[in-house]
């Protein structure tokens, strides 16, 4: 485990005082991304109980497991976005109706350190209730021009800048800065580092988002970055596998191809998630870029791949831990599928969790595909299983719906505000 000794309270003991009355509101769309549009006719109720003990810690995934109905596992593998800042209908049909395994934040969603605090306490509550595993709270907080946290939060050097240090500790110090920041506010997973070896030209939707274009460098300085989050005790995501820096199309508004042979792939692009995986890395976000050299004619994705999530990433890399789509709104997935049947293949390829930016609509179609494949038998109740392991296995080991005390002298402190900036001599 990752525990800094953080003077943690457990939920259960607070869920009773943390929920009282739950506020509902249309929000504004979420970043430049998909409009979330809260479903306004809904009342949420509370999904069946599995009767387990509120204040019962489980001693294994395989007992969390226990008791679980169909729609609470495929609601574990489930990564969702949502409108707004505060717990409103469309948070509480997500968290308490579907039970969602996670939720993703974006800028949108934050208006200041202490509401943000204040929400995901309640969220986290919420998920609890009668004893229900926690959420992962996800965010990416990469650094540089991707930080969803705003002042007064530290503004954080981005990996362009800290590759350029080529200081293994200053970047694995950044690293942990960026995680208290979070923990103290109650988000436990950080979608970064980015380990895309910048290529030649560099892919425009990385370009800074690269530690460089020297594998070993990208592959140190990555590893730092997971190091330091662990630190902290929040979750580290390695993306996007098994590269995107060579290719010039963004996955956001188009189908990239790379067209690089296998053997340049394996050494370049590989190398830095050989090291993170070796570093403990605990959870892989699949790139939505189609690699001919590596599938063959089964011209799909990785997100969508067997051979890639499968084949390279679990049985040649020997990845054990959770492995996440990028958002299954991409216009890289939705071109080529409609976006229920490319969560079910998502999953058929090894994928253990979607991410799903995108209006609630969307999200009702991903869930629904889901539940149909598991009910047809597509998708076996075991595979399900399998994923559903993996994700209780990752949110018992970081403790995910425990209170981290909020403390705002971590926000924006002159301790962290020396990695807002290059260190001398950088």
């Amino acid at each position: 485990m990752h525990i800094r000794g953080l003077g943690r309270i457990i939920y259960p003991l607070a869920v009773g005082l943390l929920v009282v009355v739950l506020a509902c509101s249309a929000d504004p769309p979420a970043d430049n991304l998909d409009v979330l549009l809260p479903p306004d006719n809904v009342t949420p109720t509370a999904s069946a109980s599995p009767g387990a003990d509120p204040t019962a810690t489980p001693s294994s995934p395989a007992d969390s497991i226990t008791g679980m109905t169909i729609e609470e596992k495929v609601g574990q593998l489930l990564m969702f976005g949502y409108p707004g800042t505060t717990v409103d209908g469309t948070v509480m049909t997500l968290v308490r109706d579907w039970r969602v395994g996670g939720l993703i934040l974006l800028g949108s969603n934050v208006v200041e350190p202490r509401s943000l605090a204040d929400f995901t306490a309640e969220v986290q509550a919420i998920a609890q209730e009668d004893g229900r595993p926690g959420l992962l709270l996800s965010i990416d907080q990469e650094g540089g021009l991707v930080l969803r946290l705003a002042e007064p939060f530290t503004q954080f050097l981005g990996a362009d800048s800290l590759g350029a240090t080529e200081d293994s500790t200053f970047v694995e110090d950044t690293a942990a800065a960026i995680g208290e920041e979070m923990r103290t506010v109650g988000l436990n997973m950080n979608l970064a580092p980015v380990l895309d070896v910048a290529g030649d030209p560099i892919s425009p939707p990385i370009a800074t988002r690269s530690f460089g274009r020297d594998p070993a460098l990208v592959s140190e300085l990555g590893t730092a970055f997971v190091r330091g989050l662990h630190q902290s005790d929040t979750i580290a995501t390695a993306k996007h596998f098994p590269g995107h820096g060579s290719v010039p199309e963004d996955s956001h508004t188009a189908v990239p191809y790379d067209f690089r042979d296998a053997a340049t792939l394996r050494s370049v692009d590989l190398a830095p998630y050989v090291a993170a995986i070796e570093a403990g890395v605990d959870v892989i976000m699949t790139a939505h870029v189609i690699y001919p050299a590596l599938v063959g004619d089964a011209l799909e994705p990785a997100t969508l791949s067997p051979a890639i999530v499968d084949g390279i990433l679990r049985s040649e890399l020997g990845f054990t831990g959770v492995v996440l789509t990028d958002s299954m709104t991409m216009a890289a997935i939705t071109d080529l599928h409609d976006v229920g049947e490319a969560s079910v293949l998502a999953i058929e390829a090894g994928v253990d969790m979607l991410l799903v930016v995108g209006d609630f609509g969307t999200q009702t179609v991903v869930r629904n595909a889901l539940l149909s494949a598991v009910s047809t038998g597509r998708i076996s109740e075991e595979r399900l299983d399998q994923s559903v392991r993996r994700i209780l296995d990752l949110k018992e080991r970081y403790g995910a719906g425990d209170l981290v005390p909020y403390d705002p002298d971590l926000i924006g402190s002159a301790e962290h505000e020396q990695f807002a900036r290059l260190p001398f001599g950088g």
